[in-house]
């Protein structure tokens, strides 16, 4: 283990969030950032275009939807389409806003879009497209 990582556990939040930002971070930096119990610097790490297998499976064992979410619509589940239909079954449910649908499942992030199953993307149209009313009027779905 490198000596970065032996000092995970002793940084402050500012530093963890630098952390977990760079792309060139050692796998084992990446597992201890994972396992760190800070929140937002586990959002960052999600986003992370360098994330290490590992690093990924204890940040998808996590109870955070939204780190999922970051994991999805950064890219970094785009080799593991089932992973993506468990995070759309587990937390489909909790989105409040549509706009975060869209940005998570389809759009994704920094001209990156996920690569989202076809039957997801079809449940979030059926769901969330517009409609029209009886007077003709577009009205929203979700």
């Amino acid at each position: 283990m490198s000596r970065l990582a032996n000092c995970v556990d002793i940084m402050n939040n500012q530093e963890l969030i630098g952390l977990a930002k760079n792309r060139f971070i050692d796998n084992d930096v990446q597992v201890k950032l994972a396992e760190h119990p800070y929140l937002r610097g586990r959002h960052y790490l999600s986003q992370n275009p360098s994330l290490c297998d590992e690093a990924r499976e204890t940040l998808l064992n996590g109870k955070s939807m939204a780190v999922k979410w970051n994991m999805v619509e950064s890219g970094n589940l785009n080799d593991k389409p089932e992973t993506i239909r468990e995070v759309w079954a587990a937390g489909k449910h909790r989105f409040r806003q549509p706009w975060r649908i869209t940005y998570t499942f389809i759009t994704g992030c920094r001209g990156n879009p996920p690569n989202t199953p076809s039957d997801i993307l079809e449940e979030i149209y059926h769901k969330f497209a517009p409609k029209m009313n009886d007077h003709g009027d577009w009205v929203g779905n979700g």
